[in-house]
């Protein structure tokens, strides 16, 4: 393996010059001090020639919104009818349709925010128990 391109992971990670220099010697490699200027010297030249590589572009008028990119994941979802292999970008679409016809009522469907009532209320029997527990531990002591 290549000792300049260990060297250049270290430096991306934010190891210092010191602490590279050092675990290079630990490693018996020799002429420590040319080694890292070498790394150094090629990162700075990649970098520049990625600088040149990029063109600016001119800053659009219009904010675009940008679809979260799905890969094509299958997930099994089961209904009434049984499972049904589908996949996540469909999913996504079905949401997405749901949420744009209930713009109207705030973005939230009636199962959404009975499953968020619902939520809470298992979080306040949560906390229930939990404060009845650390009563009874404090009861011990």
């Amino acid at each position: 393996m290549d000792v300049t391109l260990i060297v250049k992971q270290m430096i991306e990670k934010g190891a210092s010059e010191q602490e590279i220099k050092s675990s290079l010697s630990d490693l018996g490699v020799g002429n420590v001090d040319e080694v890292y200027e070498k790394a150094k010297k090629e990162m700075e030249s990649q970098s520049k020639s990625q600088a040149q590589q990029v063109k600016p572009q001119p800053p659009s008028t219009q904010q675009v919104e940008k679809e979260p990119e799905v890969s094509g994941i299958e997930i099994t979802r089961i209904t009434s009818d049984g499972e049904k292999k589908v996949k996540l970008e469909d999913i996504m679409k079905e949401e997405k349709i749901e949420s744009e016809k209930n713009e109207g009522g705030g973005g939230f469907s009636a199962d959404s925010i009975a499953l968020l009532k619902s939520i809470e209320e298992l979080n306040k029997k949560i906390l229930e128990t939990n404060r009845e527990i650390l009563l009874k531990l404090k009861l011990k002591e």
